[in-house]
């Protein structure tokens, strides 16, 4: 089920209703992922408004569970555990360790594989049994479009095996884990395949460029805001900083768009020294597929900051700087640097001005600065060789 209202419309409380009947069904192995600032919100939410208990699980409760003899600090079926983006990252060998699949009447599995139509089925009676247990979530990983069986069958099964030999720890008989594999196993694959895109590795090496003709027409930008949200000078201080991105921004000369959001507050900051530089001519937030770069498979990158100055052109992208040298930040980085080398040799070709890279720490972001003198510090050539200046 997505949940995806505008603000204040309702979807915290949606959420805890539909938690509020598993829990009366007594299936409470329940995790809530939230961001970190809205943990103790949906603490206080369950409790006051639905009366069931949680906890929000972080570094200290969690090393707490485990000094009380909780082999699992995510196990639990007394309380909801709740948690942030983050922790879940950072902790995910114990949350995957906690998988506990239980199997299900002989009724219920049959009518889920014939709506699935997945198995081949006996009369309507059974299911044709797979001549290895790790068959069934092998079938399963051969669907995803990054998994070559001919060159991994090896991995894929011994994967399998560790799934099965999990199942085998706490399930009575074989045909328990047969059940479970059966019912769950769309769940167990994507589990599976999750883990192997943890270690999974894509490395350009090499682009292609096309160039097209004419220009394309900037679509125009619709935003929503709550009752009392409002317009707000961009130039104005923001009390909260994580709700930066409720809120709507006005007041620019030289943005293309006469109203903007940001993500961030070094975004906000960035928009202050590009509207006070004499030298900038104009900028704007690009939207998505306003400009293809693609830095890993399919994904495509869209710059924080499109800026055009008096000689030059830029892609700009401030960032925390403590994400700068992450596999994202550079893989996105090469390919915006290359993106910049294209787009400038077509530029020159016709007169035009050239383009140039600017991956800028936040930390480097504050009034007075300028764009040259910026991008004399933090132009990306490429993502091997990052800004030569950190802060």
């Amino acid at each position: 089920m997505l949940l995806a209202d505008e603000v204040g419309l309702g979807k915290t409380i949606e959420a805890c209703i539909v938690i509020a009947q598993r829990w009366v069904e007594r299936r409470r192995r329940i995790l809530g992922i939230a961001p970190a600032t809205l943990r103790t919100q949906w603490e206080r939410e369950l409790d006051t408004e639905f009366s069931l208990p949680a906890l929000v699980l972080d570094s200290r409760t969690f090393e707490a569970r485990l000094k009380a003899g909780i082999a699992n600090p995510f196990d639990s079926t007394d309380r909801l555990v709740i948690c942030s983006y983050h922790f879940v990252a950072a902790r995910g060998a114990e949350l995957r360790s906690s998988v506990h699949l239980l199997p299900v009447a002989r009724e219920i599995l049959i009518q889920e594989l014939h709506r699935r139509e997945q198995f081949r089925l006996m009369g309507g009676a059974g299911v044709f049994p797979e001549d290895r247990l790790e068959d069934y979530l092998v079938r399963g990983l051969m669907d995803f479009d990054d998994v070559d069986y001919d060159h991994h069958s090896g991995l894929l099964y011994g994967l399998a095996g560790q799934v099965v030999k999990h199942l085998q720890s706490y399930l009575r008989d074989e045909d328990e884990v047969r059940n479970v594999l059966q019912y769950h196993r769309q769940g167990l694959v994507d589990l599976v395949h999750s883990q192997m895109q943890e270690h999974y590795e894509e490395t350009a090496v090499a682009y292609e460029a096309h160039v097209s003709g004419g220009f394309t027409t900037l679509r125009p930008n619709h935003y929503s805001t709550t009752a009392d949200g409002g317009e707000r000078n961009f130039r104005a201080p923001v009390e909260h900083k994580r709700d930066i991105r409720k809120l709507l921004f006005a007041g620019f000369r030289k943005c293309l768009y006469d109203k903007q959001r940001f993500d961030s507050d070094p975004e906000r900051r960035f928009a202050v020294v590009v509207e006070d530089d004499a030298d900038v001519l104009k900028w704007f937030k690009p939207a998505r597929g306003d400009f293809h770069i693609h830095c890993a498979g399919e994904r495509t990158y869209e710059p924080d900051f499109v800026v055009e100055s008096k000689d030059a052109k830029y892609l700009c992208e401030p960032k925390d700087a403590a994400e700068l040298r992450s596999k994202e930040v550079v893989s996105k980085a090469d390919a915006a640097a290359t993106w910049c080398k294209h787009a400038t040799a077509h530029e020159r070709k016709h007169g035009g001005k050239a383009w140039s890279y600017l991956l800028i720490p936040d930390t480097a972001i504050a009034a007075g600065k300028t764009l040259r003198g910026l991008a004399a510090a933090y132009t990306c050539e490429r993502a091997s060789v990052p800004p030569h200046r950190i802060g």
